[in-house]
């Protein structure tokens, strides 16, 4: 998400220090995986690459990359100065792959090909992948097949706040329709954030207002999905407005806790990550044992680039289709909610434009036949779509011209950076170098 959170970032990563020594259930470390490299992804060793690349690399087109992607320099001479304001981009990560091959890495030195970077909000993308990967195999709980459809009350039967009578008739007054309300969640309701809880996800204004803060920092974190569960719904339900919130995908957590029961924990390793080749996971849970969907994924950039690759090949890794290509598509169609009625534009500005799993997307939103809001990064190709986490934790997909960008860094405005790295990216990058 686009909203700058910067003004609490020191007192987070304190918290998160506090999260991870004093969470007994601690981090899982997701590794020994065989190294695979199939052909939609051959790995290609950048130094190697370099060395017999010198001529090309050194174009003025690659040059005005290089410096912007990762030598903290800003042209403001490129696209008619329209980015000579921004501020350095403080990369310490970069992977780029065009046509399914490593073209280009670069790493600051403290961050190196094989650091497990935190992805932040990007989480989300990886926890909504593992649910899709979960319906692929066909998973079950309790005798029921598992997919997008299912009820909520499957896993949880009734509102954790049913608990706290007090808390409970303040909100019955506020909704006299929860109950109704809660028993017709779904999954996809999780998913595409839709599920209409009352929920504040921002924290850079007034860190008291927020819902969030408490659910990573505070005795919250000991049962994320309980907390967010406990919150009152709107009264209108679900589908009735876009609501982006955290809590959504640590739920999401809890109920793969449920239907993979002892495996788990090496549940993401088996389905995903070992067959894509990737090694540097790393996922940190909450009190209860859950990984914390919202936030806590870790992967190094040419590990997360595999990710892109896989979208970008419509699912197929290898011979093996690990995603359907619907779901694909879908990670490239807004989510419905945004344009409903009580979605704002202001919160759509604030935000930008989501799909339907998890993605962001670069496209005009349509309300009613009129265009409600434009597309965010208008010189960019409108097919690009991508994942971002907080400080810039980016993996831009842009299938027009078969790359993804994969960059991890600590920037406090980062979005502004995204329209002119694709755009370089792309210039530099436009012929095919194999």
């Amino acid at each position: 998400m686009k909203k700058s959170f910067s003004s609490f970032m020191v007192l987070m990563n304190l918290f998160a220090l506090t999260l991870f020594v004093s969470n007994t259930s601690g981090a899982i470390t997701l590794e020994n995986n065989p190294e695979t490299n199939p052909e939609i992804y051959q790995i290609t060793n950048s130094d190697d690459y370099t060395t017999k690349n010198d001529a090309y690399l050194s174009s003025q087109a690659c040059t005005d990359f290089k410096n912007f992607a990762h030598e903290q320099k800003v042209d403001g001479t490129s696209f008619d100065g329209k980015y000579k304001k921004l501020d350095p981009f403080k990369t310490d990560g970069l992977t780029i792959v065009k046509n399914g091959r490593v073209v280009y890495e670069w790493y600051d030195g403290i961050v190196t090909p094989k650091t497990s970077h935190v992805l932040w909000s990007a989480s989300k993308m990886l926890t909504a992948t593992l649910i899709h990967r979960t319906i692929q195999l066909g998973k079950t709980y309790k005798g029921i097949p598992f997919d997008l459809k299912t009820p909520l009350h499957l896993f949880f039967p009734s509102p954790p706040l049913l608990a706290n009578q007090e808390l409970f008739n303040r909100y019955i007054k506020e909704n006299p329709r929860l109950v109704e309300n809660y028993n017709s969640l779904t999954i996809k309701h999780l998913v595409e954030m839709s599920a209409n809880f009352k929920w504040n996800e921002f924290y850079d204004d007034d860190i008291t207002n927020s819902t969030f803060i408490p659910m990573l920092y505070l005795k919250e974190r000991f049962s994320m999905h309980q907390y967010f569960l406990s919150q009152n719904i709107s009264p209108e339900g679900p589908d009735n407005k876009w609501n982006y919130s955290g809590g959504n995908s640590n739920t999401l957590q809890a109920i793969l806790a449920k239907i993979w029961g002892n495996e788990y924990l090496s549940m993401p390793n088996e389905i995903l990550f070992k067959p894509l080749g990737i090694t540097s996971a790393r996922w940190e849970r909450d009190g209860s044992g859950y990984f914390v969907g919202s936030s806590y994924a870790y992967l190094s950039a040419r590990d997360y680039a595999k990710l892109g690759q896989l979208y970008l090949n419509q699912g197929q890794w290898g011979s093996e289709q690990l995603l359907s290509k619907k779901w694909v598509q879908e990670a490239q169609e807004l989510t419905p909610v945004a344009t409903s009625e009580a979605t704002s534009f202001e919160y759509i500005k604030a935000l930008g434009a989501q799909s339907k799993r998890l993605f962001w997307l670069n496209t005009d939103i349509i309300k009613k036949g009129k265009k409600f809001y434009g597309k965010e990064f208008p010189l960019a190709p409108s097919d690009m779509y991508f994942a971002a986490g907080h400080y810039g934790q980016l993996l831009i997909i842009i299938p027009s011209e078969n790359l993804i960008i994969s960059r991890t860094g600590y920037d406090k405005t980062y979005w502004d950076h995204i329209e002119p790295l694709a755009l370089k990216t792309i210039e530099c990058f436009k012929k095919q170098i194999f």
